[in-house]
């Protein structure tokens, strides 16, 4: 067991930081890139963890029509309210 707790503390300690700033920067030449391309089209579209009722978290991706690319990507639990969610989804 304390190798199982050892990789918990270097996930939360190195790795998932270490790819949330990798993803930020990745995004932020994104949106330059888009930015320079003028007008564009973009779409969202979200996917639930599991059909029906039951279904706890949900996937939104938005994509950029104009220049192929996925600008933002959010999981949300789906019991937010709108409010909360237009505020996780907003650029």
């Amino acid at each position: 067991m304390p190798a199982a707790k050892a990789i918990c503390i270097y996930f939360q300690e190195k790795l998932i930081p270490g790819i949330f700033i990798h993803w930020r920067k990745y995004q932020e030449k994104l949106i330059e890139t888009v930015k320079q391309h003028g007008d564009i089209v973009v779409a969202g579209d979200g996917r639930h963890d599991s059909m029906g009722h039951s279904a706890k978290y949900c996937a939104y991706t938005v994509f950029c029509c104009s220049v192929p690319f996925i600008i933002h990507f959010s999981i949300v639990q789906v019991w937010c309210t709108p409010k909360q969610f237009l505020a996780i989804i907003v650029l």
